[in-house]
């Protein structure tokens, strides 16, 4: 075949070897939502165009009767799902099957808006629904919107006009100095102490500290490279490539914490567990999260009379004992694995050091 390059919104339009010519369009979309393809033949390009011009006036008078609904499905399973991760996904479809369909499925997708999008944040609110759900169906409806208008579907996205509901900060708890002293003293009667020393002393996430696989540990540069996290889909464990580019990152392990690991290696080489993730289960498998907190974690804190904090809270003592001793922040951020310094100073800044009289006293050594 003799393939043409196709014009500006003219589908693919290429010349047989027998002379006839051919166009391929995408137009409309089924009653599930999904994009129906249409081929056309003719004698002429100019035949074959004026057929295709045919097939997008009777898909965009379609694409104009979608419901919500339907949109929305076709949405989640043609743009979400390739999008979005393995954990992500399941939480899109749940919400829109839970939350976005029952309030807005009926409504025509062609005359939805910001007036729509309103009344459903308020109509959740009256419903009791919790403010963190209603920010999460808030976020997917407007990812969904913001696709329909890249299709031309809607003219602009009506959810970016209206302001969405306030999520609640999470509350952040961090140990001082003598907490984490105590937490640690604790830890070694645990199988994992090790671990808990590197969350402490790296500010890794529990998922990339159960991901780690001993060629991740580089003992004579005295580092570990973060390249993977460990999560659960339903009872499945997967490994995750890091979401950011700035995720995949190489700490340095303080000297203590480095002999602590390499006496947990021993161990484990000493149980056939070499080739395992550097922190499993007894049996060598990948350990549940859950199971963590309830036989290691939390016991721990209780033998050492500490409140009860969330897991993800050795991450902010870290940061925090950092950036409380004056430590740069860009350098701090890096360590955490943060795509942009500014989220590091959005989470931390109530920490960072009153430096205004030391630049004052720089001030007046210029001036004065």
């Amino acid at each position: 075949m003799n393939r043409k390059r196709r014009g500006r919104g003219e589908g693919s339009v290429y010349q047989e070897t027998d002379g006839r010519w051919v166009g391929c369009i995408s137009f409309g979309y089924s009653a599930s939502g999904k994009r129906r393809r249409k081929k056309v033949h003719g004698a002429t390009k100019q035949e074959v165009l004026d057929k295709l011009r045919q097939v997008q006036g009777r898909g965009a008078e379609e694409a104009s009767k979608l419901t919500m609904e339907q949109y929305l499905l076709r949405w989640l399973e043609n743009t979400a799902r390739e999008k979005t991760g393995p954990t992500t996904y399941p939480r899109y479809k749940q919400i829109i099957n839970n939350q976005l369909i029952p309030y807005l499925g009926q409504l025509p997708l062609a005359k939805f808006s910001a007036f729509h999008v309103e009344d459903f944040y308020a109509e959740m609110k009256r419903k009791g629904v919790a403010n963190g759900s209603r920010y999460q169906a808030a976020l997917v409806l407007t990812n969904a919107l913001r696709h329909a208008v890249r299709l031309k579907l809607l003219p602009s996205n009506p959810a970016s006009e209206v302001p969405k509901p306030k999520l609640d900060p999470r509350e952040m708890r961090v140990f001082d100095e003598n907490e984490v002293k105590a937490f640690l003293e604790s830890a070694k009667r645990s199988r994992h102490h090790a671990l808990f020393v590197l969350a402490v002393t790296t500010g890794m996430r529990r998922g990339e500290l159960l991901a780690m696989h001993w060629p991740d540990v580089d003992f004579d540069a005295g580092t570990v490279t973060i390249r993977r996290t460990l999560v659960m889909v339903g009872n499945t464990f997967l490994l995750k490539e890091p979401k950011t580019k700035a995720g995949r990152r190489t700490i340095t392990i303080p000297t203590f914490a480095l002999a602590v690991l390499h006496e947990h290696r021993k161990k484990m080489v000493a149980r056939g567990f070499a080739d395992r993730a550097v922190f499993c289960n007894c049996r060598g498998a990948f350990i549940r999260g859950y199971n963590l907190l309830c036989e290691s974690f939390w016991p721990i804190l209780t033998r050492a009379n500490l409140p009860r904090i969330r897991f993800h809270d050795l991450r902010h003592t870290h940061a925090t004992a950092l950036l409380s001793h004056g430590l740069p922040i860009k350098a701090v951020s890096q360590r955490l694995g943060h795509s942009d310094v500014g989220i590091t100073l959005r989470v931390y800044a109530h920490v960072l050091p009153n430096d205004d009289a030391k630049l004052a006293g720089a001030v007046q050594s210029m001036y004065a």
